[in-house]
């Protein structure tokens, strides 16, 4: 059974992750507090968190219940547990579990590679935690039932990997690998492995990092070999040495650190040029909009002016024709009148004599 709350997939892994979302949080709290992370390449410390490591026991604890419930049979998986295996092993006294212990191990210039395309990690630092995290699951793992796993065998042969585990295990799979071929296949795509040095260069690389190729050749006789006395030994004797090598390491952590700041410096200065055209951007269409309300008033006022002289001439208008009316009115009156008619010869002879008429008062004279 895998976790309710699985990590989804991302750039570096497509189709997805094993590890539960809810212990991811709870282990980078934990490693936080007691002065780590995930990538720190230092021993932890489990003693360094005094009262709160049962806090974080109980934590992990009931996060296991609600990730898996009752299930017989369910797969833990983060790189983190590899620093802090210890305080799995107590957990699993007190929620009475059977730990079986599967440690996939990856070229470590591959693994360099993956963590430089995903957070800009320099080479000699990504190996160095690469050989925390394995040195440190070999050690505290060896009194359990255990497998060490190739990556590039799991996805070149993986019926032969699950097969390996089924015998070194003495576990049943609940579904047969053969059946969920199409599945696994789908998930386990050479052309998602994104990272795949040559043999050639793989080869040469290890022999440039003595102490990282020590590492990984013992790593290959435990592959074949889970309880090779001899290559426990090198490998106790080299996580040993790892402990002991803090003043060597500190010019590659200053170089990983410089690293990370000059990776941090460019991120700030992309942002912040980011913000930049986003302000310009801004401020530029602040003043078109300005601009535009500007106008927009202008033409507002001009509207109101047209409307005031239109409503004016509408009531010049109006007033004219009423006059008009009256005017015709009168005039139709006027040449329906007596006066007018008996009038009529009179006007005649005031037009032939170019004499002008001049209209007075009804009862008046007109000479």
């Amino acid at each position: 059974m895998l976790p309710i709350h699985l990590l989804g997939g991302n750039a570096s892994n497509e189709p997805g992750h094993w590890e539960s979302t809810r212990l991811i949080q709870i282990h980078d709290e934990m490693l936080a507090e007691g002065g780590s992370s995930w990538n720190d390449w230092r021993d932890f410390d489990l003693e360094s968190l005094g009262d709160r490591y049962s806090y974080y026991r109980d934590r992990i604890a009931q996060a296991l219940k609600d990730e898996f419930g009752n299930s017989d049979l369910f797969v833990v998986k983060d790189p983190r547990i590899c620093r802090f295996f210890p305080l799995y092993e107590d957990i699993s006294r007190l929620l009475d579990l059977d730990i079986r212990c599967i440690i996939p191990y990856r070229k470590p210039v591959d693994v360099a590679a993956s963590l430089a395309a995903r957070g800009g990690t320099t080479g000699e630092y990504a190996k160095t935690v690469w050989a925390r995290h394995v040195l440190d699951a070999v050690m505290s793992s060896q009194n359990f039932e255990r497998v060490f796993i190739s990556f590039d065998d799991l996805i070149d042969s993986f019926e032969a990997v699950f097969g390996k585990l089924e015998s070194f295990l003495r576990i049943d799979w609940p579904i047969n690998p053969a059946h969920a071929r199409t599945h696994i296949e789908s998930f386990l795509k050479p052309a998602l492995r994104h990272h795949n040095t040559p043999p050639e260069l793989s080869s040469a690389t290890e022999q440039d990092d003595g102490y990282i190729q020590q590492i990984l050749a013992n790593l290959r006789i435990l592959d074949q070999s889970p309880h090779d006395e001899e290559a426990m030994i090198n490998l106790s004797l080299l996580h040993q040495r790892l402990n002991q090598l803090s003043n060597c390491l500190v010019d590659i952590t200053f170089d990983e650190f410089a690293s990370r700041q000059k990776i941090s410096q460019g991120q700030a200065h992309q942002m912040n040029e980011q913000l930049r055209i986003a302000e310009d951007a801004i401020t530029q269409r602040q003043q078109l909009i300005e601009e535009l309300r500007v106008k927009q008033a202008s033409v507002d006022q001009c509207l109101q002016q047209l409307q005031t002289e239109i409503e004016s001439l509408q009531v010049n208008l109006g007033s004219s024709r009423s006059t008009t009316q009256a005017l015709n009115e009168t005039l139709v009156q006027l040449q329906r009148s007596y006066s007018w008619k008996i009038t009529y010869p009179l006007r005649i002879v005031n037009r032939l004599l170019g004499v002008p008429t001049r209209w007075v008062r009804r009862g008046s004279v007109s000479i």
